[in-house]
């Protein structure tokens, strides 16, 4: 019996390579056109989802996501160290991140799998009874607001679990009567992929294969497509598919090295677009910052650190020219970038809007785009999670929020605040005043925490 998996991201070095930088950042821009206003990429938990994925997944799903992210065979070392000394790195500021699978107890894991969630994932498998969907929504939300410590406090609901649970019954049962006809010809266990082309079966959406199932098995069974739609309605009502979701939550709170003055802080217009300007809490402070200017983007970056030494959130303001879009566009290029690369130090003073980005996406569209078509289509087998392969992919869902402020320790506060306006007057200015896009990362890694775009300050 066919089964999905529910993969839950959240977020209240060279880090893996370059060709997941460059994957990342094509989901990202794909976000972006999907949604016009404020945007939000976890990216080290999507990392951490892939890579969990790669674990799980079948030969032919494997190779398919080599081919577009190049995962080596060595991944779970490499996610291991990665994440370890990442963590180590961060002293002042709190960075706590969690997997979880919760399973339905009908769902048997290969005993390897398990081994390698522990021992390269710090994972946790925790078994539910997905015969009641509130329950399962109640455990999923509880685990990830205590994590998250109360950012994220829904990211389920029953309806949704009841939902996904109707898909992966469709499913299994198309895939179980396929097997069982084309098991009169082979006495291997067939797959999915071979059932498919053999029966010349097509169409991606749940309706069109379902269609293509009857009408196939019409012709070969020589009984009416009315008989075995009520067959395959009445073993999806008595059939209770097992389940699983996958979740990974993150929680990051970092503390600016030179704070932001508080009482500084006031409202300053914004111009989200040349015909719509709004007053927003704009913050103040003064220091030595690490500053890039591009001609060829025509965009200005600037470093604001974190008190830890080598966590930074790099800020991409466009010239009032050049549209954000065309900054997005050039993403890709930025760690190759001159200006990514020459960084000055200089005294100056930044304005930057107080904001909150929150984000909810359903990532499997937006990740069938981008390359990983196998691995979220019905012929996908995570052979190496369950030994019947009785699991499928049937959602990636990311919710992320992260808010930006003034606050900072307050012997920081106290030393910022002792330069005076007159002397800040006479600085270089960089007042963020219209739409940007934001980094956050450490020094050496080049897979950030986050990727964000603000298009309207909230």
């Amino acid at each position: 019996m066919k089964s999905q998996v529910c993969v839950i991201g959240t977020l209240s070095t060279d880090v893996f390579f370059k060709p997941l930088l460059d994957f990342t950042l094509n989901v990202f821009k794909e976000i972006c056109k999907k949604d016009k206003g404020n945007t939000l990429l976890a990216v080290a938990s999507l990392s951490q989802e892939l890579s969990i994925l790669y674990e799980a997944a079948s030969t032919s799903s494997r190779q398919e996501m080599f081919q577009v992210l190049q995962f080596p065979e060595t991944n779970r070392e490499i996610y291991k160290s990665v994440f370890e000394n990442m963590k180590s790195q961060f002293m002042s500021s709190k960075l706590r991140s969690g997997v979880r699978l919760f399973v339905d107890r009908k769902v048997h894991l290969e005993n390897n799998f398990n081994e390698t969630m522990v021992n390269y994932f710090n994972a946790k498998v925790e078994l539910l009874n997905f015969k009641y969907p509130e329950a399962v929504a109640t455990r999923v939300n509880s685990w990830v607001d205590q994590l998250t410590h109360r950012i994220i406090h829904t990211i389920v609901d029953k309806a949704w679990v009841r939902q996904e649970k109707h898909k992966s019954k469709v499913n299994a049962v198309r895939m179980r009567y396929l097997r069982n006809a084309c098991g009169e010809t082979r006495n291997d266990r067939v797959s999915n992929e071979w059932v498919l082309k053999e029966c010349g079966l097509k169409g991606n959406t749940i309706g069109q294969c379902e269609r293509s199932v009857l009408r196939w098995f019409g012709h070969v069974e020589r009984i009416s497509v009315n008989r075995v739609t009520k067959q395959i309605y009445e073993d999806d009502i008595k059939s209770d598919a097992p389940s699983l979701i996958l979740a990974t939550a993150m929680y990051f709170k970092g503390k600016w090295k030179i704070p932001f003055l508080q009482e500084a802080t006031s409202n300053e217009p914004f111009s989200v677009s040349p015909e719509e300007s709004i007053e927003v809490p704009t913050m103040y402070v003064v220091g030595d910052f690490q500053i890039s200017e591009s001609s060829q983007l025509k965009t200005t970056f600037v470093k604001i650190p974190y008190q830890d030494p080598l966590l930074y959130m790099i800020v991409a303001l466009p010239d009032k020219d050049t549209p954000l879009d065309v900054v997005l566009e050039a993403m890709k290029v930025w760690p190759s970038n001159e200006s990514m690369n020459n960084f000055e130090t200089r005294p100056m003073e930044i304005l930057l809007p107080r904001f909150v980005v929150e984000s909810s996406v359903e990532l499997v569209p937006i990740l069938q785009e981008t390359g990983l078509k196998l691995l979220f289509s019905s012929g996908s087998e995570l052979t190496n999670m369950s030994p019947d392969g009785d699991l499928t992919i049937g959602s990636v869902r990311q919710k992320a929020r992260l808010e930006v402020n003034e606050e900072g320790s307050t012997a920081g506060v106290a030393a910022a605040g002792s330069f005076s306006w007159k002397i800040a007057n006479d600085l270089f200015r960089l007042k963020v005043d219209r739409p940007f896009l934001f980094v956050i990362l450490g020094e050496g890694y080049q897979v950030p925490l986050f990727l964000g775009r603000v298009v309207r300050p909230q």
